[in-house]
């Protein structure tokens, strides 16, 4: 079966939105229930009772068990007609994902109205074919078809906003409510990103009314009954492609069971009340927010925590929500001082929520006033690149500035060293210089007394006696030399 979804009420898509306007205890006629996945809700959660109309005979006998009459067919031939009893009417009449796959819809649409009650209602889903993802592939020369989604190779008619309302004039219908589901391009299965276009295009793809727009939900009534009232534009919801989402420590860990979402439109550049509740056990410890699955620039104007009665326990404004918040991840801080102003430069920009509890509530409430700029243009990572390649330059600098500091340190201490070695130098230099001067002077008394001496010898040679002697000196050198033979 091509089509098997499960119904998530707890998000805005286009079933649950579909489901919201359906009534409890009343008659549903129900174009294309497939295996019954929506069937099922309105029987067991709403109490309707419901025809089915199935084109696809397996699918028609998984759902028949949901419904009064499943009826086999293609809604185009209007076969369908000679099975709803006579006189039976319905309050509702749903055609979820149907209507792009008939020929003439305008036919179908206009035939099953004659089955509606006073003042009854026609429920459709219809995917934009104006949605920005097929533009940007169309202007990139492509136009593939898929197995599902906007471009579902089974779709034979494409509608924009204004072709739905020209669908439902076609069958005499108004519809009183539009709803619808969004998603960027990049979310869509056709996975395509503003980034690839020049700005001037992409800015004039993003302003345009239904750029995001996934699929148009309308509530449509005859306009016999309704012409006088007024069309009605209750939200565009975001298929959680953009989201908060807001996590407690389960198991000391932070885990998607543990966690709750709520959907962003990042189109929308004001301030917005973001909404959780926790229990008590899991408040204890810090949360962990992450504002957006994008890169943009948040302002968190501030953050109240609330009992489960909104009764406010404490709140932070401007600076400081500063005192609370500790950036994680692929977030930091551009101001805290006026206002908390913080750059999410990567897809999981991640934040700690520090209460300081003083009270025990068994639930609590965190409410979270802020706004958020979509970087479409990717400057927030190209500053965070750059930024990282800075702090890495500062890095280097202030380790060589290190290094140098060491180095100028190590040769201080040698200068030191160096004159200490220089004063015992000195010190020696000058004791060797004393000593020499002594020496000197001991040589000087040397040089005297040998003076004094040859003085002496002179007069003692040149003395009488030393010439009488003479003689008796040659005779004791003689007899000294036999002496000295013998």
């Amino acid at each position: 079966m091509k089509y098997d979804f499960n119904i998530d009420m707890t998000s805005d898509n286009s079933l649950s939105l579909i489901l919201r306007e359906i009534k409890p205890y009343t008659t549903v006629l129900e174009f294309g229930p497939a295996k019954g996945y929506m069937t099922a809700y309105l029987k067991y959660e709403l109490n309707c009772k419901v025809i089915g109309v199935e084109i696809d005979a397996e699918a028609a006998k998984i759902a028949e068990s949901f419904v009064e009459r499943m009826i086999v067919c293609d809604a185009e031939t209007l076969e369908w007609k000679n099975e709803i009893p006579v006189g039976v009417e319905f309050d509702h009449i749903i055609f979820a994902d149907v209507l792009e796959h008939l020929k003439y819809p305008e036919i179908v649409l206009k035939e099953a109205s004659a089955y509606l009650k006073p003042n009854g209602t026609i429920l459709t889903s219809i995917p934009n074919i104006g949605h920005s993802a097929v533009i940007i592939e169309l202007l990139k020369g492509k136009f593939e078809y898929r197995s599902l989604g906007l471009l579902d190779n089974t779709h034979l008619r494409f509608f924009t906003r204004q072709s739905v309302k020209e669908l439902m004039s076609k069958a005499d219908l108004k519809p009183l409510k539009w709803k619808t589901t969004n998603m960027s391009p990049e979310h869509t299965e056709l996975k395509q990103d503003y980034t690839s276009l020049p700005v001037e295009v992409s800015d004039f793809l993003i302003a345009r009314q239904d750029a995001h727009v996934y699929q148009f939900i309308t509530v449509s009534g005859k306009i016999s009954e309704y012409d006088s009232i007024e069309e009605v534009v209750e939200n565009t919801s975001y298929v959680f492609a953009e989201y908060a989402q807001l996590f407690w420590a389960k198991d000391k860990k932070f885990n998607e069971d543990s966690s709750l979402k709520v959907s962003i439109n990042p189109m929308d550049k004001s301030l917005k009340l973001y909404q959780f509740n926790v229990t008590d056990e899991f408040l204890h410890h810090p949360l962990r927010f992450d504002p957006t699955n994008f890169e943009g620039l948040i302002e968190i104007d501030h953050i109240i925590l609330s009992d489960e009665n909104g009764n406010v326990i404490n709140r932070w404004i401007g600076q400081n929500v500063a005192s609370i918040v500790t950036c994680m991840h692929d977030i930091e801080y551009i101001s805290n001082e006026e206002k908390c102003v913080l750059s999410a430069y990567g897809s999981d920009p991640q934040l700690l929520l520090h209460f300081d509890l003083m009270q025990t509530e068994e639930e609590y409430q965190v409410s979270i006033h802020m706004k958020i700029q979509r970087d479409s243009e990717g400057f927030l990572s190209q500053y965070a690149q750059y930024m990282t390649s800075f702090k890495k330059e500062i890095s280097n600098i202030q380790n060589e500035i290190l290094i140098t500091k060491i180095e100028k340190n190590e040769l201080i201490n040698s200068l030191e060293e160096l004159k200490v070695n220089q004063d015992v130098l000195i010190t020696k230099l000058i004791q060797l210089e004393n000593d020499l001067d002594i020496s000197g002077n001991e040589i000087d008394l040397l040089k005297t007394e040998l003076r004094t001496l040859e003085n002496e010898k002179s007069i003692l040679l040149n003395s009488r006696s030393w010439k009488l002697t003479k003689p008796l000196r040659w005779l004791t050198n003689i007899i000294r030399g036999v002496s000295e033979r013998k």
